[in-house]
């Protein structure tokens, strides 16, 4: 991953994350955790 590198953006309840495409181009679904929340990113 570079500093050009592609991302899926997410900005939830004050919290940032950045998902790079290469990883979401794979596996088409990244599960996190937000403040405690579960949180699913799909693409």
């Amino acid at each position: 991953m570079t500093g050009e590198s592609l991302v899926l953006g997410l900005d939830w309840r004050g919290e940032s994350r950045a998902y790079p495409l290469s990883m979401m181009w794979f596996h088409h679904i990244a599960n996190d955790n937000i403040n405690g929340w579960p949180v699913l990113v799909t693409y």
